[in-house]
């Protein structure tokens, strides 16, 4: 029986021709901290003592938000971010190498992309409301029947 031929970047890989080129993994959380929590935070205490620059102190209060609401994301469902990564890994594995360059941007003086996102989450943030609305009141039609539900279970289970 023949076996088929890797192609050639799993060949490349599976000798760990590809690893060399790649950042070492025990590299990723020494950068990865001072990309999203050292550099932030020291950003973030120099707006704080600055008492001329008012969007720099919400530049930063959002980082923090949004490094929470990432964080939180992550813990659920990094698994269907990691889907198009699980297919390139077969070439190349970027998963980490991407968290980094994302921090990168995020963070760095130069591009300061956190604040490009600021602004246009602060400039379209009301086109958001009439969608939480109806999200809230169409939880709210389906939660109330659940509920009652619920309650009579447990009072037909108390009485008995």
């Amino acid at each position: 029986v023949e076996v088929p031929a890797l192609p050639p970047a799993a060949r490349a890989r599976a000798a760990g021709g590809w690893r060399g080129a790649m950042l070492p993994y025990f590299l990723f959380l020494p950068f990865w901290f001072f990309l999203a929590v050292g550099l932030p935070a020291a950003q973030t205490l120099h707006a704080l003592q600055t008492k001329d620059e008012p969007e720099a102190k919400k530049t930063w209060l959002f980082y923090w938000m949004c490094f929470v609401g990432a964080s939180w994301m992550l813990h659920y469902f990094e698994w269907v971010i990691l889907i198009p990564f699980y297919v390139l890994s077969f070439y190349i594995d970027l998963y980490y190498e991407a968290q980094l360059i994302v921090a990168f941007l995020l963070t760095c003086p130069r591009f300061l992309m956190i604040e490009k996102i600021r602004i246009v989450a602060e400039r379209d943030a009301h086109m958001l409301e009439p969608f939480v609305q109806d999200a809230a009141k169409r939880a709210k039609d389906q939660l109330i029947p659940l509920l009652k539900l619920a309650r009579e279970f447990l009072q037909s289970q108390a009485a008995s």
